[in-house]
Parts: structure tokens; sequence; C-alpha cells
């Protein structure tokens, strides 16, 4: 019996998103880190945020929709962007001693997190704006979308980190065979 289309995308969604990510850093150990921070953090802690919500406001069934793309659409892309980064400067150090990951967390979340965390800033802002709508749907939207973003960006920049720090240079193991190590003078768009 054929599986219905919606639970098929349900089912390879996720496939598919560690596809998408394996090819883009060649890693499969990052892809894994993204794609829990994207499923563990992302998307329920959103959903557990805007339960929250719901003692104090009507929230409508439609915030799910937004909570399930933005939640897992920003994890997903904040984690990657932060341990991309992360792999970069760990590709500078002279070793891979625990202070050499040390200093390349510090480096990469003085650069990148704090790049994620003005993005998800405004983007959050912008998605509260429709907080002041009175029709119940668009408060749900901007009130998902909040918490989506809200959680995304505390998981990239306080889960993520201390996941890299236990991992520390042990990010690199797993390199698929048909992509070249991390070098500190090459970039993605290089080649």
């Amino acid at each position: 019996v054929p599986l219905p289309p919606r639970k098929l995308f349900q089912i390879s969604a996720p496939l598919d998103a560690f596809a998408a990510n394996s090819q883009v850093t060649g890693r499969i150990n990052p892809k894994l880190i993204d794609l829990l921070a994207a499923l563990a953090t992302g998307t329920v802690g959103a959903f557990a945020l805007v339960r929250l919500i719901t003692e104090f406001t009507d929230i409508s069934v439609f915030a799910i929709n937004i909570i399930t793309l933005l939640g897992m659409g920003l994890a997903i892309d904040y984690a990657l962007f932060i341990v991309s980064r992360f792999r970069e400067e760990l590709a500078r150090q002279p070793d891979a001693s625990r202070s050499s990951s040390n200093a390349a967390l510090m480096t990469t979340m003085s650069t990148a997190g704090r790049t994620v965390l003005f993005s998800g800033l405004i983007v959050a802002a912008s998605l509260a704006s429709l907080t002041i709508f009175p029709q119940v749907f668009l408060k749900s939207m901007g009130f998902g979308g909040v918490a989506a973003v809200v959680v995304a960006v505390l998981a990239a920049v306080i889960v993520l980190p201390a996941i890299l720090v236990l991992l520390g240079s042990r990010i690199e193991m797993g390199r698929m065979p048909w992509r070249a190590p991390a070098s500190p003078g090459r970039h993605r768009l290089d080649h």
C-alpha cells in the first residue's frame, strides 16, 4: 500500500535536509549536529514555547506550519553557519589541542555567533509585528514565528557551542571521501 504524499514528505524532509547539508560541508558529523539542532531544539522548543503562550491567548493551528518552516530552516541554517566557521577556525589553529579548539570556538562565536544573534533578532522583530493585528490567524503566525526564531537562535548560540566544545577537533571525523579537508585559505565558493 503506497504512502500518501503528506506522509512521504514527513518521512523524507529530515533526510533531505541531511543530504543537502552533507553536500555543503562534506562531513557526516556536522550534518548530524545540524539535524539534531533543527529537530530537537528548533521545532520542539518552539512548540513548547507556543504551548506556553496558549495559556494567555488564542493560537491558531496554522502556527504549527510557521514553526515547522522557520524552526527547521533557521536552526539548520544557523547551525550550518556556525559549524562551517568553527571548522575554518580549527584549520587555522596550530594543533588539535583543547586550547586550540577553545580558541577556534571563541573566534567563531565572536563572529558567526554574533551574526546569528543579530539576524535572529531582526527576523523576530519583523515577525513580532504580526502580533499587532486583531485577527487570530495573523497573531498566531507572529507568535509562532517569533517562538521558532528565538529557540533557533538560543540553540545556535548556547546549545551548539556546548556540543562543539565537547567535540573539539573530532568534528572533522567522518569526512566524505570526495571532499577535500577544510583549509584556512580555501572557501566553499572558490572551486
